[in-house]
């Protein structure tokens, strides 16, 4: 068995609906009171919900099932008894899996995959 960690930015998201937030200190522009983000905010009361509803479904759509019981579990067994579980907490995600190499190959593509929809590193 073998594990490893990969960090997520959660800021690094694009979103798919609306927010806004204050002015930041320093930019002051008279004709609006608050900036539109074009990609997610870490802090904002909303950017967590909506970073974990995306990272959900970017998960799902890798192959993995989340658990019922505990939402930030999510799992993938392979037809031959290899699996991937992937415990995600705030914007980091911990990965456990076999080490023999056909688990080991699947886990490079679908982390690789994974990857492309999120600016994530491999620790």
């Amino acid at each position: 068995v073998f594990s490893e960690a990969m960090r997520q930015a959660q800021s690094e998201f694009a979103l798919r609906v609306e927010m806004y937030v204050e002015q930041p200190h320093g930019f002051v522009d008279p004709k609006f009171k608050a900036c539109r983000l074009l990609k997610g905010l870490a802090g904002t009361k909303q950017g967590g919900a909506i970073f974990q509803k995306e990272n959900t479904a970017v998960l799902k759509a890798c192959g993995f099932e989340q658990c019922a019981a505990d939402p930030n579990l999510f799992r993938i067994i392979f037809d031959d008894g290899g699996y991937i579980i992937a415990v995600v907490y705030v914007d980091d995600i911990f990965v456990r899996y076999q080490r023999q190499s056909p688990t080991k190959g699947r886990v490079d593509t679908t982390f690789a995959r994974y990857c492309r929809s999120f600016k994530a590193t491999r620790l």
